[in-house]
């Protein structure tokens, strides 16, 4: 039988590979921890609206991706990304 995962131990195993990599012996390498991130985002993005147009990246010592805004989301709201970077435009 295989395992079954509830939404909130899936959502820990992602919340631990985005922010604690190295606890949890994955994502080491930076070319593979982006390629994740981004993943992660395109995935949001394509069910709540948004685009990821390029992939994650380092900056200051501190990861970012892009989200640019597409028809998806709806006139005059960010969506689930809304509340995050309030100086930044979708």
């Amino acid at each position: 039988m295989s395992k079954q995962i509830k939404p909130e131990e899936l959502s820990e195993i992602v919340t631990n590979l985005l922010t604690s990599p190295e606890k949890v012996g994955e994502l080491e390498e930076s070319s593979t921890y982006a390629s994740f991130m981004t993943a992660i985002a395109e995935a949001v993005a394509d069910h709540c609206g948004g685009e990821i147009l390029q992939p994650a990246a380092e900056f200051d010592g501190v990861w970012y991706v892009g989200v640019h805004r597409t028809d998806s989301l709806p006139e005059g709201c960010d969506g689930v990304w809304g509340p995050y970077d309030k100086d930044g435009e979708l």
